[in-house]
């Protein structure tokens, strides 16, 4: 199995100020009767403080199942701020919160997003050893 951005895990260890991170990608589903594509998509995150970065994915996105027709166009945009709130010493991890909201911008009723806002808070622990 391969695996690249956008990760479900990640790391407490926020862009650098002033930096930018851009990853372009798409990822797919597919099961008995539908497929489902996000892509081409983008995600940029963006330093705009010390230990906190931006975060924002624009995904293109296709819906088809059988017996329906295919739809495609723009999906649902995430966005999200991470903030590393301890620094990693040589006792403690580095510890960081990643709230992030996914908003209903695809149109849910054509398969093409969530249909309504989701929200996830994570957070996330990292040592060096």
């Amino acid at each position: 199995m391969r695996a690249g951005p956008p990760f479900l895990t990640d790391d407490p260890e926020p862009v650098d100020l002033n930096h930018w991170e851009f990853y372009a990608f798409g990822q797919g589903d597919r099961g008995p009767d539908y497929n489902s594509i996000s892509g081409p998509a983008i995600e940029m995150n963006y330093g705009i403080a010390p230990n906190t970065q931006l975060h924002l994915i624009a995904p293109f996105a296709s819906f088809s199942s059988t017996g329906s027709h295919a739809a495609t166009g723009y999906g649902d945009t995430e966005i999200g701020v991470k903030f590393r709130f301890v620094d990693e010493t040589e006792s403690l991890p580095q510890i960081g919160i990643f709230p992030l909201v996914e908003l209903p911008t695809g149109d849910g009723a054509k398969g093409l997003g969530n249909g309504r806002a989701w929200y996830r808070l994570p957070l996330w622990l990292q040592k060096s050893w």
